[in-house]
């Protein structure tokens, strides 16, 4: 079976040979990830991202929505839990600033353009973390934090700069 996609607006709607869906705009192909609907969910899944892709529109609108970092994004391998993908475009996982049983997270969108980012792999990019009371103070160089795929440790990220507001 090949990949398609379906376009709406800005908005790419892109099935591959898996049980996802990506949903993305050309400059940032991989905003969300859906799971493909059975024949019993599919309503439920067309709402789905007809809500996240109008609050999308309406968050993207707003100005000094975020914070923009430099930071050190460290994944874990997929033997240390991980999984098994890669990741590229724009990576939206769970920022988890305080310990390992905290569960309010914050949401952020990794920026890695072409760049594809591995189990196990390293490297220096710039993301903006969404605003919220107080994150000015948590997002200071240095500062480590976890980054999640739900309640899932997928790898950790350290802030190198602070860039100011997105």
């Amino acid at each position: 079976m090949k990949p398609f996609d379906y376009r709406k607006g800005r908005w790419i709607v892109v099935f591959d040979t898996s049980s996802w869906m990506e949903l993305g705009t050309d400059s940032a192909p991989r905003v969300f990830d859906v799971p493909v609907p059975d024949k019993y969910r599919r309503a439920w899944t067309l709402n789905l991202i007809n809500h996240l892709l109008t609050l999308e529109d309406k968050l993207s609108s707003v100005s000094g929505l975020g914070i923009r970092i430099k930071a050190r994004i460290e994944m874990l391998s997929a033997e240390e839990g991980a999984g098994h993908f890669s990741i590229w475009g724009s990576y939206r996982p769970n920022h988890n600033f305080g310990d390992a049983e905290n569960r309010n997270m914050d949401i952020g969108f990794i920026e890695l353009g072409e760049k594809r980012l591995s189990p196990g792999d390293n490297l220096e990019t710039e993301l903006t973390i969404w605003s919220r009371p107080g994150l000015e103070d948590v997002l200071q160089p240095g500062r480590k934090w976890r980054i999640q795929a739900g309640r899932r440790l997928v790898g950790f990220g350290t802030v190198i700069a602070v860039l100011g507001p997105a």
